[in-house]
């Protein structure tokens, strides 16, 4: 796990392990994206932390992503599960860590 950014106390930990199946998808669907839109370097191996400002604009990336009425059925669930964690991360004024 990375060092936390300064003034960000150790807390309470959830966490959520996504079956090797969306692999793909969050490759192609998420990872890309996240180095494009959000200038990281997320890729496969790879831990990010994520603050809440990150998760707020992640949030409405997601948001965007989840009207889409042709979206994947498993996408949706993965990305709903995400938009909640950056929700939450918003609200508590804190962060996600994503590791691919």
């Amino acid at each position: 796990r990375p060092n936390l950014p300064v003034g960000i106390a150790e807390g309470k930990v959830e966490e959520y392990l996504l079956p090797v199946k969306y692999r793909d998808l969050m490759d192609e669907h998420f990872v890309y994206e996240c180095e494009v839109t959000r200038n990281s370097t997320l890729d496969f191996g790879d831990t990010e932390y994520y603050d809440f400002h990150q998760c707020e604009q992640m949030s409405f990336w997601l948001e965007k992503r989840l009207s889409r009425k042709n979206l994947n059925k498993d996408l949706r669930k993965i990305f709903s599960l995400l938009k909640t964690l950056t929700d939450k991360a918003v609200e508590l004024k804190t962060g996600i860590e994503i590791e691919i």
